[in-house]
């Protein structure tokens, strides 16, 4: 499949692979001893270009065919791809097929990161908050044996609501409920979502962030209709989606995010906001644009039992987080250059 090169050039292109190849690295130390040969990979489509010629196949989940189908070259500041139908029970996706045995071993061990950015139209589909949790569109990563969907509806004050899926249903007309965790926009507009998956937590769970904020955390996924069909987007229950930008890219990270290293052994009393034992280096989900600047302290061999390799998240920076009984290796939550914002129209 083809990887699409952002607007920006060769630089972007050239900063999100050696990100990719730091994280890469900065994760060996508990992802490898499970996986030597791992390695990272991304999948994307970039609006306006046809998904088709971009290593995606058109899928007809339901007839009738979408009453739109087409590029939109300004949709709000955005390029987009556009597909809507009138029908509620129409369904279509464009979708990779089957993902490698070695991507799949590579989200095994490395986790994942599923980026939507785009926005519903709401159609002839009943409102979310209508009583059936109708969803209209969005984005899935099918594995086989387990899916993560990002869908989104539209609630009868207009706003977007992002669900991550656990069940879905049938829904009048032959539209589709769609349940699980949400949280409601203030609008209908383009926003980014996130959704990152860490197999090294118990259960192996995935973090929703839209816009670089965590919102919603613990998503296991679910079951239900698996057809294994790898990445897919699309639109349902008789509404439409405008879609910018998808990517699934392994490993997992919080685009715009990550945690660096500051060279320094330390601890400080308290202040913990939040903990993990499944390795001695930081949780991805944990550094978002609600805790950059902020320290996470990490051991190998935690002094006290039960755990071995931890971490703690402190709501002090790493120049405060001093003078504590039990120093480990201090990182910072920062902000970097990133190439997964999609290009706006200015």
């Amino acid at each position: 499949m083809a990887s699409v090169i952002l607007k920006g050039g060769a630089l972007c292109k050239y900063l999100y692979i050696k990100r990719i190849a730091f994280l890469f690295l900065a994760f060996s130390s508990i992802f490898l001893w499970t996986n030597p040969a791992a390695a990272a990979f991304s999948i994307e489509y970039q609006a306006p270009a046809d998904p088709t010629t971009q290593g995606f196949s058109a899928l007809v989940g339901e007839a009738p065919a979408p009453q739109v189908l087409e590029p939109i070259a300004d949709d709000l500041g955005y390029p987009a791809w556009s597909i809507s139908g009138l029908a509620l029970n129409s369904q279509f996706q464009y979708i990779t097929g089957a993902l490698t045995a070695a991507q799949k071993a590579d989200i095994g061990s490395q986790g994942f990161t599923l980026t939507l950015r785009g926005r519903v139209l709401q159609g002839s589909a009943p409102a979310y908050d209508a009583g059936y949790n109708t969803v209209i569109g969005g984005a899935s990563l099918d594995t086989a044996s387990r899916r993560y969907d990002i869908y989104l509806g539209i609630n009868n004050s207009g706003n977007a609501v992002a669900v991550l899926i656990t069940s879905i249903r049938g829904g009048p007309g032959g539209s589709i409920r769609g349940f699980g965790p949400s949280y409601t926009l203030n609008d209908a507009g383009y926003h980014t979502y996130d959704l990152v998956f860490n197999p090294n937590t118990q259960p192996p769970s995935a973090s929703l962030f839209v816009d670089g904020i965590k919102r919603i955390s613990g998503y296991t996924g679910h079951t239900d209709f698996l057809a294994n069909r790898g990445l897919k987007f699309g639109a349902f229950s008789g509404g439409g989606i405008n879609v910018n930008f998808v990517r699934l890219t392994s490993p997992a990270v919080v685009p715009g995010f990550q945690w660096v290293a500051t060279g320094s052994i330390s601890d400080c009393y308290g202040n913990d906001r939040a903990g993990s034992t499944a390795g001695s280096v930081p949780d991805p989900t944990e550094c978002n644009a609600a805790t950059v600047g902020l320290a996470a302290i990490c051991w190998d061999q935690f002094p006290d039992p039960p755990y071995s390799a931890v971490c703690t998240y402190k709501s002090l920076t790493p120049a405060a987080c001093v003078g504590g009984p039990r120093p480990g290796v201090v990182y910072e939550c920062q902000s970097v250059q990133s190439c997964t914002e999609p290009p706006r129209i200015l």
